[in-house]
């Protein structure tokens, strides 16, 4: 899984997930490491998290939605 964003502690990931039950194209949020939270590239809803997201931290995924789809696309196809 490699960090495609950062922000601050804050880090976003999108993995590898072929063979894996999984909920489509998602991304990781990650603050220091630690999972906080996971996101649907589509429909930017959180589909897991056990901290909310920061506000700045959801701006950054939303302006860059199309490169972490891209990048699920291209470690996921």
């Amino acid at each position: 899984m490699g960090r495609v964003l950062r922000l601050g502690n804050f880090g976003v990931y999108v993995g590898d997930e072929r063979g894996a039950c999984h909920h489509g194209q998602h991304a990781h949020v990650k603050d220091r490491g630690r999972r906080i939270a996971s996101v649907h590239l589509v429909t930017l809803e959180t589909l897991a998290e056990s901290e909310p997201i920061p506000r700045d931290v959801m701006d950054l995924i939303r302006d860059n939605q199309e490169l972490l789809l891209q990048e699920w696309e291209a470690l996921n196809s």
